[in-house]
Order: structure tokens, then C-alpha cells, then sequence
């Protein structure tokens, strides 16, 4: 896979999970509105140390909201059709300022996948300048970042886990199964009748997790089968729990990984 193969891969994924995600922050833009539960005239109080702004700001309209989520929606649509090195590169910078807006106006951040996507679309954005400019150590530091944060989105995920008796336990998941933002009505009967399942689920997420940096040395075929893995992983989150953005913006991160691991393998070949 080249550099070239890598951006476009990576830039697709990060365009279909840009429109996706903002069109959740748009479904949701009614809590954003004078009277929801995430209006200006409340989140104000909380961030006025670091946004000490009026309560008729324009940073604080519905209006202003909406038009950022449409903006990070016309980014990653951009992505998904230029194939140009400069413009692919302003498109990601407005992608990032769209997601910064939407955390500093939401005051409490986004999720995992909020936080992912900007990884990966800064990634992508060094890539995208580095091949703009002829400069592949500009363009490979892009790959680096991307890569790097995965193992550690990963293996941190899977090690914080391990610390915690409930999660060793295997209560973890069937707790999780039984709650109303994340649950499953399905799931959770599942994991009460039988609760050898809730653990075994446990420690398949646990133990695959810590060892994903396996992925950076791994052979193609079961590099591709580590991968695949964790997609599903990240496929059944979204049909069990809801996290439906999660999947593309950690996918994201794979074309990455393949290639850091072609290099890898070449360099400590004999």
C-alpha cells in the first residue's frame, strides 16, 4: 500500500463518518435550542472561565450549531470526491475547527469517536500536506500519529480494563447490557441466563485489545484477520449499543496500520 492508496482509504472513511456524525449532532440540534437541556443560557455558567461570552453570543446560537454540523457534513463530503493533495488537506482543517466548535459549544465533549475522528483527520491532514509538498517524512509523521493512537486507543482500552474487578468479574458486560443509553434488551437476557457468556465476552474484548500491538508486527493474512476482528467488534458495539459513528472513525485508522506494519516487517526482514 503507498501513501497515496493510504489518504484516499483513510479520507473516505473519515468523509462517511464526518457526514454521519454530523448528521447525528443535527438530530440532536433541538437540545442545542433556547430551552433544551444544552441551550447557551445554561452551558454559559460552565464554561465561562475559558468562553467568557454573552448569553446573546453568536458562539452560542442554535443557528451557529447547525451551521457548523452542515459544514463538517460538507467536509467529509468533499473528502469523499477530491482527489486533489491541497484541497483534501483544507477540507480536514475544516473538519477539525467544525468537531473543536461542536466540543467547546457542547462544554462536555465529545465521545471516543468524536475524539478518534479529529485523530485521524489531523493524520490524514499531515499526510495529505506532506504529499502536497513532495515531503514524505511530513506525510509518514501522519501515519505514525494515526497508527500510534490506535495502539493506544486499543491497548489502553484493554490494560484499564484489566485493572477493574468488574470487568474481570465478567459483570461488566451484562451491567452494560442492562442500561438504557447502551443496552440491549436482547443481549441482556442473554448474559443473565448465561453469565459464562457475559464473561467470556468480557475477556475476548480484554485480552484482544491488550494484544492488538500485535497488529504492527503481524503477518498480511492475520494482520487482515486482527483487523476484520476488531471491525466487527466495532460493527456488533453498533448494533448492541448504539456507538454506530465508533466503527468508521476506528476503522479509519487501519489503512494506517497496514502500512506501518508493511514497513515494519520490511525493515526486520533479513
Amino acid at each position: 500500500m503507498s501513501l497515496n492508496d493510504c489518504l484516499r482509504l483513510t479520507t473516505l472513511l473519515v468523509g462517511i463518518w464526518a457526514v454521519l456524525s454530523g448528521a447525528e449532532w443535527l438530530s440532536n440540534a433541538k437540545m442545542f435550542a433556547p430551552g433544551g437541556l444544552l441551550s447557551w443560557s445554561v452551558l454559559r455558567l460552565r464554561s465561562q472561565r475559558t468562553l467568557p461570552l454573552r448569553e446573546d453570543s453568536a458562539f452560542g446560537s442554535p443557528r451557529t450549531f447547525i451551521l457548523a454540523q452542515v459544514c463538517r457534513m460538507l467536509s467529509g463530503g468533499f473528502l469523499l470526491l477530491s482527489s486533489n493533495y491541497t484541497f483534501t488537506a483544507l477540507a480536514l482543517l475544516a473538519l477539525i475547527a467544525t468537531c473543536a466548535f461542536t466540543n467547546l459549544r457542547a462544554c462536555f465533549g465529545g465521545d471516543g469517536s468524536d475524539q478518534m475522528g479529529v485523530i485521524v483527520a489531523f493524520g490524514a491532514m499531515l499526510i495529505a500536506l506532506g504529499l502536497a509538498l513532495g515531503d514524505r517524512y511530513v506525510a509518514y509523521a501522519g501515519i505514525v500519529f494515526i497508527s500510534g493512537q490506535a495502539l493506544l486507543a486499543y491497548f489502553v482500552a484493554g490494560a484499564s480494563k484489566l485493572t477493574s474487578i468488574v470487568w474481570r468479574s465478567g459483570s461488566a458486560v451484562s451491567g452494560v447490557m442492562q442500561t438504557v443509553t447502551f443496552g440491549n434488551a436482547w443481549a441482556a437476557r442473554l448474559m443473565l441466563a448465561s453469565p459464562i457468556v457475559s464473561f467470556g465476552v468480557g475477556w475476548l474484548v480484554m485480552g484482544t485489545e491488550v494484544l492488538f500491538p500485535i497488529a504492527f508486527i503481524a503477518p498480511p493474512l492475520i494482520l487482515a484477520v486482527i483487523l476484520i476482528g476488531f471491525a466487527i467488534f466495532h460493527l456488533s458495539n453498533a448494533i448492541f449499543m448504539g456507538l454506530n459513528s465508533f466503527v468508521l472513525s476506528f476503522v479509519a485508522t487501519y489503512p494506517a496500520v497496514w502500512l506501518i506494519n508493511t514497513d515494519i516487517r520490511s525493515y526486520l526482514a533479513p
